[in-house]
């Protein structure tokens, strides 16, 4: 068995057994000042539960509350679903030295990606949006021929990735071409961090609809 959301047992079962501890452990204020045989004796008791057992009682309602908000689960297998993949970024890196070399490569690229949904970057220190994802090909085409490796500054991978991950945090998948790229262990290491897709220029194809296995789970 499992919990889809362990955080509710992270966070409030401490504080439920920290609260019921001092609950179940202090005195009622009359016991402070008398005894519990002159108490029985100064009242007539109407309720079959004693204090201390009804907090006990609270103690285990709160108890299965929090484990039903954790969503306790078994898992009985996996169901191949598909999830569109209908959505990708071209980042070229602006270096003047093979700049040229990296537009004619985006040009290829964007002509394998027929069908999808492109949006465009460049980057060096910083990381631009030159155009968001569009099926306009010949527009992005001329953005290509157009784009001037005018950003000075060393490379930064983290740049570029913390802007993917920001320009796609509502896909399901973050899929990325970079072109144009000298340390390419240390992107696919933060790429990998921030669970980007990370596409070579000269494999990348879309095929519509990608294959994804998901989780059957009983509750």
């Amino acid at each position: 068995m499992s919990f889809l959301h362990p955080e509710f047992l992270y966070f409030m079962l401490p504080i439920l057994v920290i609260l019921f501890s001092m609950l179940l452990t202090q005195e009622e204020l009359n016991e402070r000042f008398f005894s519990i045989e002159v108490l029985k004796k100064l009242y007539v008791d109407t309720d079959q539960f004693s204090v201390k057992t009804r907090n006990v009682f609270y103690l285990l309602m709160f108890f299965f509350l929090i484990i039903a908000l954790a969503s306790p689960v078994v898992e009985k297998g996996h169901a191949l679903t598909y999830v569109e993949d209908d959505t990708f970024y071209i980042a070229i890196e602006s270096d003047e030295t093979s700049f040229k070399k990296s537009q004619h490569t985006a040009i290829k690229v964007l002509k394998k990606l027929r069908g999808a949904k492109v949006g465009l970057i460049i980057f060096s220190a910083e990381s631009y949006l030159v155009s968001p994802p569009t099926e306009d090909y010949e527009l992005l085409a001329s953005f290509v021929k157009t784009m001037k490796p005018s950003l000075v500054g060393p490379t930064s991978y983290e740049r570029l990735t913390a802007s993917v991950n920001l320009l796609m945090d509502d896909k399901k998948l973050k899929q990325l071409v970079v072109i144009g790229v000298a340390k390419r262990a240390r992107l696919e290491a933060l790429a990998k961090e921030k669970s980007i897709i990370l596409l070579d220029a000269k494999n990348v194809h879309y095929s519509g609809e990608g294959p994804h296995e998901q989780p059957i789970y009983v509750y």
